[in-house]
């Protein structure tokens, strides 16, 4: 049995109004689970017939339908520098449907910021609310499903993020026949990633960026100007084990990647604002 590479990362929690409470929805190892209902399978089969559907089981329903679908990369948000596509796509009212614009220009294998960087949606309306204890609509389609999952907090979509990387990255590596679908929509969701965090660590948001991706056994670089460009050499695994831990600067240093993984114990490799040589950053938890 191949390992889990998303038993290391911690759980995540979101709350939100189901059925007149307040529930707790928990992300462990890839699975979604809802704290507060007894058989969500049965409440699930139930909706399924014509029964009443309630919050968490219409979260938990999204999530089985698209925890591997490259969609859902585009639609989570990719850090705090991610501008906001608001006017939606045809969206019924009061629900704005995710969707993601990439601004982006290819020379050869690398992945090349253009001046307008990139767009992105996050979910307006109920989807968003439903974080904050307000959902209220049950989603109908896959982008109004897509959008729900897309507005549960930044803890959750991060994980989510992770989940459907780890997901992308086996249909890679094995050789499927959608596998070759799988590798742009790695490289959008790498960069994206990657130059919101590098333009808000550094405060330019008009940084430009270079990425060439390589193997996660490869050298992982930083290196350029900071004031103007920088270029990097990352694995497709940073989303999942960087990202997905929210680790892409800790301590005021970027992360180029997971070294090591232990148990409570983990060690990053990071770079400094200086872009000086990278350095080994351990991290322990409770």
């Amino acid at each position: 049995m191949t390992p889990n590479p998303l038993i290391d990362l911690p759980p995540a929690v979101a709350r939100l109004d189901c059925s007149g409470e307040r529930h707790t929805l928990r992300w462990d190892a890839g699975e979604l689970l809802t704290l507060d209902h007894g058989d969500p399978e049965g409440e699930r089969a139930l909706a399924a017939l014509g029964g009443t559907n309630c919050a968490c089981i219409d979260v938990l329903t999204a999530w089985t339908r698209h925890r591997d679908d490259p969609r859902l990369l585009s639609a989570i948000s990719r850090g705090a520098g991610d501008l906001i596509q608001s006017e939606g796509f045809g969206s019924p009212p009061g629900l704005r449907r995710a969707r993601a614009i990439p601004r982006i220009a290819r020379r050869g294998g690398v992945a090349t910021a253009m001046s307008t960087g990139w767009v992105s949606s996050v979910p307006l309306g109920p989807a968003a609310a439903g974080a904050r204890g307000q959902f209220v609509e049950t989603p109908e389609t896959p982008e109004e499903e897509i959008a729900l999952l897309a507005g549960l907090g930044r803890d959750m979509t991060v994980r989510m993020a992770a989940t459907v990387t780890a997901a992308l990255l086996e249909q890679l590596t094995a050789g499927k026949p959608d596998g070759s679908s799988v590798r742009p929509v790695l490289e959008a969701s790498l960069f994206g990633r990657v130059a919101n965090a590098l333009r808000s660590w550094l405060g330019s948001p008009d940084l430009d960026v270079e990425l060439a991706v390589v193997s996660q056994s490869d050298e992982w670089l930083l290196s350029g100007d900071e004031d103007s460009s920088l270029r990097l050499s990352l694995p497709f695994e940073w989303v999942r084990d960087v990202w997905g831990r929210d680790l892409a600067v800790v301590g005021g240093r970027f992360t180029l990647g997971l070294t090591e993984s232990t148990g409570g114990r983990i060690t990053i490799l990071t770079v400094g604002s200086d872009l000086g040589p990278a350095h080994p950053l351990v991290i322990e938890f409770p």
